[in-house]
């Protein structure tokens, strides 16, 4: 089930060309502001999941990282609530069936967002516009 709200952050992190696979993952998670969230956490577990395909329970992912259960979830919540993943009964996937859809549904839900903010500024200039 898709989360109704969740906070989509981003910064701009210069890409290098020649990134290898933890250099590309990490310019993401740095993009999306995810290093405030103990960036090596949020990425190891974005990477199994990603890895994972179908989803992986919170048990199976602290298993996997050799973490607390309580860690994992408290980056789990983060991660659901950056938009990147989901959580469908026990188990946690990424929002589309690959990150690249991932990615292109968030870009997707910022233009949404910012073309409402747009009709919604522009009713506000017509109604000031008005009143003077």
């Amino acid at each position: 089930m898709f989360p109704s709200s969740f906070i989509i952050r981003l910064r701009h992190v210069e890409k290098r060309i020649d990134a290898d696979f933890e250099e590309a993952l990490e310019y993401i998670c740095k993009s999306l502001c995810l290093e405030a969230y103990e960036t090596d956490t949020a990425k190891q577990i974005l990477f199994e999941i990603i890895k994972s395909r179908t989803g992986l329970s919170s048990t199976q992912l602290a298993k996997r990282l050799g973490k607390s259960r309580g860690a994992v979830i408290n980056q789990l919540n983060r991660l659901m609530a950056s938009g990147l993943i989901v959580r469908e009964r026990r188990y946690y996937r990424l929002r589309a069936s690959t990150l690249a859809n991932t990615i292109a549904e968030l870009q997707d839900d910022i233009e949404r967002i910012m073309n409402n903010m747009i009709e919604i500024a522009r009713a506000l200039d017509n109604i000031e516009k008005k009143n003077l």
